[in-house]
């Protein structure tokens, strides 16, 4: 009978180890598991990618909002800058930022830049997240700076009717703002880029980063892009991109006329790349970070 109970006690107490050992077991694979998940949360990069759609005009001479928002839809953004909105002109009869919004599932802000064909033209923000803050600036008539000014459709020398737009975001307990403009041509760019970042970006209030995207019309040999670094900023493509960066014209492209920078290098870039597509003149391009 002794015998016995010492064969009941020994088995019972190696079920009590193998219990012990299948819970420990289980604890193990339930921190492992939250260690992968941890890990592929902050391997996860913030996209931002800057896109001058020609209003929706492709290469093939269509208007095609779908196609348009297609392709932003396939590089899937975080944010997105883009140049040449239209809002109800003659030639465009649409809500063009309400459109791409409901066809990317993104937030919208879009800022008018002057009168057009009896609607808007101007420059759309799109982003992933609910911005909570937001602002607006206006590039100042040539030898006219600081002053409000009207741009209607007749407006003479209209180029330099364009401007900047901005959104504060969070991401990851991280701050940022986001800009995105349309720099003009005709020997304005060193004004505007100046402009952009003394009476702009100076005035936004502080956050961990400043994004800025757009078409400046510019490559980066020239006056305004070297503004751009000078003034602190930092060209994103060089740091991350391979091979020339040409994002105009989209049928041959020639020259890299479209940028990403930032003010710090405090997010690592991961990664760039400009998307072959002609649904616009200009290719979108792209810049992973690590937020």
């Amino acid at each position: 009978f002794t015998g016995l109970q010492g064969e009941e006690r020994d088995r019972t107490r190696a079920a009590s180890r193998i219990s012990k050992m299948r819970t420990s077991a289980t604890w193990l694979v339930a921190a492992v598991v939250l260690a992968c998940a941890c890990v592929c949360v902050r391997a996860r990069a913030t996209r931002v990618m800057s896109y001058n759609i020609k209003a929706g005009d492709g290469m093939d001479g269509s208007f095609n909002l779908t196609r348009t928002a297609q392709v932003i839809n396939d590089v899937k953004p975080d944010m997105v800058g883009i140049q040449e909105v239209d809002d109800d002109t003659t030639r465009h009869p649409v809500d063009e930022p309400a459109v791409l919004s409901q066809l990317t599932g993104m937030y919208p802000l879009f800022g008018k830049m002057r009168d057009y064909q009896g609607g808007g033209y101007g420059v759309l923000i799109l982003t992933r997240e609910q911005p909570v803050d937001k602002r607006e600036f206006h590039y100042y008539p040539p030898g006219q700076a600081n002053q409000t000014r009207y741009c209607g459709d007749n407006t003479t020398g209209a180029d330099y009717c364009q401007g900047a737009i901005a959104v504060l975001l969070k991401i990851n307990d991280k701050s940022l703002w986001f800009v995105t403009t349309h720099i003009g041509l005709y020997d304005q760019e060193l004004d505007e880029v100046t402009e952009m970042l003394t009476d702009f970006i100076t005035q936004l209030p502080d956050a961990d980063e400043v994004i800025v995207t757009g078409d400046f019309n510019s490559t980066p040999d020239t006056p305004a892009v070297q503004a751009m670094l000078s003034g602190g900023f930092h060209d994103r493509w060089v740091e991350c991109g391979t091979g020339l960066g040409y994002t105009f014209d989209s049928q041959a492209p020639f020259e890299r006329i479209d940028y990403i920078f930032t003010h710090t290098e405090n997010f690592a870039c991961v990664g760039a790349a400009v998307v072959s597509s002609q649904a616009s003149d200009h290719c979108p391009v792209y810049v992973d970070f690590d937020v």
